[in-house]
């Protein structure tokens, strides 16, 4: 995908409908320009208009909008993962793609990206919350040093999400737990604790707003009667601005993924039904209130799905689930539409496959081969434009669910448990 970067967006004055702006555009105390942004962030100018700003691959898309305007701005920003060495687009380029091992144990991983660098966080055996970043450094790919975010807290899992000036980790013992991390690896603010744990809770998504605030969603058996997937938000100090509220009824749903688009929140997941197991959607607003039926867009005998298995790219959607049929198992990856799922790949005996978009209409599809192996190769598919152009094998990884992916502008980071310990590498499509 190409991207053309308009100069008069990073400058002192821009012009909109007769309106000079004769000032710095200040976001989150950083001059546009000087701080790289990749949620969509907000700003007031004189005029009353609104700016709405990402930064990606070739510097800020900008939207001018008057109140109450319905305009808005991309979200990922740029990962170099080759080239010579230098910059693109503010970030430090690679000479080659990232292929790091580190000497670690790791569990239910999380990996996000700023656009420059990836952040990411696991859980070890016995429950320690650990996390690090990649980045360049000197035209090389680099891990910074791995740090503890807490100490044997039996957590169950953790996530991360970029908020457009650090890494926010989330987990949970017997309370929520956030940490803010810089893309070196150091650690930003204060250790924050927010609500008590409803129950057992596994930590699935983070969406950070432009005002500091937090959407959490996360499965618990608080019920008794099997795990059911909540909606939260806490502010940017951990305040609770909603405590967990329900958004599936039944019990023993699985999360399959979550987007955010134009104020809209969609989830999928899947729960038992009569014939087997479906994989369900429905849309809810901040206030974690459900605003239709759900619908059911697939039904198997069982239907096995990672927390990352819903992508969006260039306005479609995507997702990718393991069907568990009488015959052999298949890694299904669909285009979700208005009228159900139009199925474009179909893979039999692969494991459970992870979902990841860059910018465009780019989707990484990560999965091992073989889901009866103790270990199997880990393959990464890219399906563009709804074909799949090309399959690589990263390494080898240990079992299902031991993987992650993110995506930026131009490329995607995966993450995964290896026999040698934590694998991170980088492709661009």
């Amino acid at each position: 995908m190409s991207c053309v970067q308009r100069e008069d967006d990073l400058g002192r004055r821009v012009q909109l409908a007769g309106v000079v702006v004769d000032e710095p555009i200040v976001l989150n105390g950083n001059r546009l320009g000087t701080s790289r942004v990749t949620q969509p962030t907000m700003t007031r100018f004189a005029g009353g208009f609104v700016a709405l700003v990402a930064l990606g691959g070739c510097g800020a898309r900008t939207a001018l909008e008057g109140d109450g305007g319905a305009g808005g701005a991309g979200a990922a920003g740029t990962s170099n993962a080759g080239g010579a060495g230098g910059t693109s687009g503010g970030c430090p380029r690679a000479d080659g793609p990232a292929n790091i091992e580190l000497a670690q144990n790791p569990l239910s991983l999380g990996v996000a990206s700023s656009g420059c660098s990836f952040g990411a966080t696991w859980v070890e055996p016995g429950g320690d919350t650990r996390a690090t970043t990649f980045r360049v450094v000197d035209g090389a790919w680099q891990a910074a040093p791995v740090v503890s975010l807490g100490a044997a807290n039996t957590s169950n899992g953790s996530a991360i999400s970029w908020d457009g000036n650090a890494y926010v980790i989330a987990w949970a013992d017997k309370v929520l737990n956030i940490r803010r991390m810089a893309e070196d690896g150091t650690f930003v603010g204060p250790a924050l604790s927010s609500f008590p744990a409803p129950g057992n809770v596994y930590i699935h998504w983070l969406l950070p707003a432009v005002d500091g605030s937090l959407s959490i969603g996360l499965r618990s058996n608080s019920g008794g009667s099997g795990y059911v997937v909540y909606f939260a938000r806490v502010a940017f100090d951990g305040e609770v601005l909603l405590a967990p509220t329900a958004l599936t009824s039944t019990g023993n749903a699985d999360l399959a993924g979550f987007i955010h688009e134009a104020g809209e929140n969609s989830l999928y997941w899947t729960e038992p039904n009569e014939v087997g197991v479906a994989l369900r959607s429905a849309t809810f607003d901040d206030a974690g209130v459900v605003q239709n039926a759900p619908t059911s867009l697939l039904t198997s005998t069982n239907v096995l799905v990672s927390r990352h298995g819903v992508a969006q790219a260039n306005g479609e959607r995507y997702v990718g689930v393991l069907r568990v049929t009488d015959g052999p198992s298949e890694v299904l990856v669909a285009r979700i539409t208005p009228s159900g799922l139009d199925p474009l790949m179909g893979v039999a005996g692969a494991d459970v496959p992870v979902l990841a978009a860059t910018g465009g209409d780019v989707v990484g599809i990560l999965a091992r081969s073989d889901r009866e192996a103790p270990v199997a190769p880990l393959e990464l598919s890219i399906l563009e434009g709804g074909e799949v152009i090309s399959t690589q094998v990263l390494g080898d990884a240990k079992s299902s669910y031991s993987y992650a992916m993110a995506g930026s502008e131009t490329a995607l980071g995966a993450l995964w448990a290896s026999p040698n310990g934590l694998s991170f590498a980088t492709l661009a499509p």
